[in-house]
């Protein structure tokens, strides 16, 4: 009997240790997910055209970055895949870059994401409406935008993050004539050919 006694208080024990192992610790930081399956991107979180949070644009402009130096992903007026789709691409610069981290329907350019009037003053355009640079958050972008900005007159970027808002100072993805970097640039600063740039939120972001 008091072997038994002896042996239930051990199974016990060690059923304890191992609840106490298994629980979360206050404060610890959660597991990471799973890793993707073989040949899994990512998962789809938005329809092309519709509603989509600032987390998913800019887990969908990392996956351009993050294969920035694949021989595909130079410039030279190709289009590359979307994150979700081999199906579906997006012209390889500076627009196309924003159309595919909004998940447009299409790949518009800079004359169509932005617009100005005949003053030259941004206004709403089709995609996004106009915002204070000052008042950028992830997945706002900024440019060169509407008339007159065709090819290499105009041009855009897509904002990451501030580094110092005091000084104007913010970090974007920027894909130039050759290859996608993250940068740091000014909006005190920022011009294209002498023409200040313009700040936009995308109508259905969230």
């Amino acid at each position: 009997m008091r072997k038994q006694i002896v042996g239930l208080v051990g199974a016990i024990s060690i059923a304890s240790a191992a609840l106490v192992a298994a629980a979360p610790v206050a404060g610890a930081a959660p597991s990471a997910a799973p890793a993707a399956s073989a040949g899994q991107v990512s998962v789809q979180s938005s329809k092309m055209g519709g509603k989509i949070s600032r987390a998913e644009v800019m887990k969908r402009a990392a996956y351009w970055y993050k294969h920035r130096n694949d021989k595909s992903m130079y410039y030279g007026g190709k289009w590359h895949r979307d994150i979700d789709s081999k199906k579906h691409t997006y012209r390889q610069d500076c627009s196309g870059l924003v159309s595919m981290a909004l998940h447009l329907k299409g790949s518009p350019n800079t004359e169509l994401l932005g617009k100005r009037n005949a003053n030259g003053k941004f206004v709403n355009s089709t995609y996004g409406y106009v915002i204070s640079p000052s008042s950028m958050k992830p997945g706002d972008y900024t440019g060169f935008l509407g008339w007159g900005s065709g090819g290499s007159s105009g041009h855009v970027r897509l904002f990451i993050a501030w580094k110092n808002k005091k000084k104007g100072s913010y970090y974007a993805y920027d894909y130039g004539r050759k290859k996608l970097r993250k940068d740091t640039f000014n909006i005190h600063t920022d011009q294209k050919n002498g023409h200040k740039f313009g700040a936009y939120r995308y109508k259905k972001i969230s």
